[in-house]
């Protein structure tokens, strides 16, 4: 029995490849807006054994806005949540600028009115085992109803909230819309990522060891984080402010 399984797993992963994907970020926090601003240079390697003709990014923070397939589900399902926002209080995440090999392109949205996923055409194929930069300027702010992230008063989470390669697999570019019901699939990445936030906020952060970053409060301060960063105001003697229950 163990040999057969064995076998089976040797015959799952034979010719096995993975993207190879690396992140530069930098972004500010204008608190009372609540709006961070941010840049990132995406380094992507095709392992794949064909040639790439489009490049995909999640855009997460677009899910909890009306107009969404997250929205449009909750309201088949009679929830009242995101549909009905308005601004301020809804998220966005806004792509500003992209530059793809070399190129400025604007981005289009394949399930448009929804904006969670982001879609180029590349200048030119990208061959197996060549690599693109790709250098994205964006805006995003979280909603004030919380649900896998949010604001309120000077506390922020943060989650999923950079432009993020769509995965691609042996079964294509995974560039599937964000619905109350699916998950967060991503590329294995490193990230340097350096934030810069009012100076009386702390950063907490999901360790990685594949992350370097800091967070620069007016004063340098070192911190490991990845995926989601939660930024509290510091109250008397140091103590942090209680978590509001935002998941």
């Amino acid at each position: 029995m163990l040999a057969l399984l064995f076998v089976l797993a040797a015959r799952d992963t034979a010719g096995y490849w993975q993207q190879h994907v690396a992140y530069r970020i930098t972004a500010s926090l204008d608190e009372p807006s609540g709006v961070l601003s941010g840049r990132e240079r995406i380094s992507y390697v095709n392992r794949s054994p064909v040639a790439l003709h489009d490049f995909y990014v999640h855009q997460y923070l677009n899910a909890f806005r009306p107009g969404s397939r997250w929205a449009a589900a909750d309201s088949a399902e009679r929830r009242e949540r995101f549909q009905h926002l308005k601004d301020p209080d809804y998220a966005f995440e806004r792509i500003t600028t992209a530059i793809l090999m070399g190129e400025a392109l604007t981005p289009d949205y394949p399930y448009a009115p929804d904006s969670t996923v982001a879609h180029w055409t590349l200048p030119q194929p990208l061959a197996p085992g060549d690599s693109l930069t790709v250098e994205i300027a964006w805006q995003a702010r979280p909603s004030t109803l919380p649900r896998r992230q949010g604001r309120r008063g000077r506390r922020f989470d943060f989650a999923q909230w950079y432009p993020k390669v769509v995965v691609y697999d042996r079964y294509g570019w995974e560039a599937h819309p964000l619905y109350p019901a699916g998950e967060f699939y991503g590329e294995f990445a490193t990230y340097d990522v350096m934030l810069d936030l009012p100076e009386d906020h702390r950063c907490t952060i999901s360790p990685s060891r594949s992350t370097r970053a800091t967070c620069t409060k007016r004063v340098a301060t070192a911190a490991r984080w990845c995926a989601c960063c939660t930024c509290r105001k510091i109250g008397r003697r140091g103590a942090t402010a209680p978590r509001s229950g935002v998941p």
